[in-house]
């Protein structure tokens, strides 16, 4: 997989946004 900065950024918002709500995504 290739991973840009904006996919990295967008993945880890995901994870953080994911995590506070506690919903595995």
């Amino acid at each position: 997989m290739k991973i840009t900065r904006r996919g990295f950024i967008q993945t880890a918002g995901v994870a953080t946004a994911a995590g506070m709500v506690g919903v595995p995504y």
